[in-house]
């Protein structure tokens, strides 16, 4: 299963607005990602660093958008993981870049 299929191109049409045709969409998740991306723990501390980060970045930029690559280092995850992460929780009211 690649990671489109995984988070449902809705999804991705919602929180990555022209962004659809990124190569990261047709990456190949392993079971353990499946696993893991479907575990409400990890997917929990991923929120965690989502809230500082935003609150770091509104607090040195003025703006709460970041890249996911930002969200991977901060919460030493893949990228992968980032996008899927944003991806399925992005538009919680939060600002996404």
């Amino acid at each position: 299963m690649n990671l489109r299929e995984f988070v449902t191109e809705e999804q991705i049409k919602l929180n990555f607005n022209a962004r659809e045709d990124l190569p990261v969409w047709d990456e190949e998740l392993s079971a353990e990602d499946q696993g893991l991306l479907s575990d409400e723990g990890y997917m929990g501390k991923i929120a965690e660093e989502h809230e500082e980060l935003q609150a770091w970045f509104t607090s040195r930029y003025g703006s709460s958008k970041y890249r996911p690559s930002d969200l991977a280092k901060a919460a030493k995850i893949s990228e992968l993981h980032a996008y899927a992460w944003l991806a399925l929780r992005g538009r919680e009211g939060k600002g996404l870049y």
